[in-house]
């Protein structure tokens, strides 16, 4: 159990380390590049779909882990 739990811990500082590393990237590329538009989550606001795809994607998370 310990194995598991210090694994856990291991991955998600890693994820966060990744998801901090992005957001610097994401940052400096928006600025020096002006083909850069906005983010997929803004485009399915805008068609309305934002609602459906997070309920689809859960349910093939909550499939995935029985």
């Amino acid at each position: 159990m310990k194995k598991r739990r210090s694994l856990f811990a291991e991955l998600k500082e890693g994820m966060d380390a990744l998801r901090a590393e992005r957001a610097v990237q994401s940052q400096s590329l928006g600025k020096d590049n002006p083909h850069i538009g906005s983010s997929f989550d803004d485009f399915l606001v805008e068609d309305g779909r934002l609602e459906e795809a997070t309920a689809t994607a859960l349910d093939r998370i909550r499939r995935l882990k029985r």
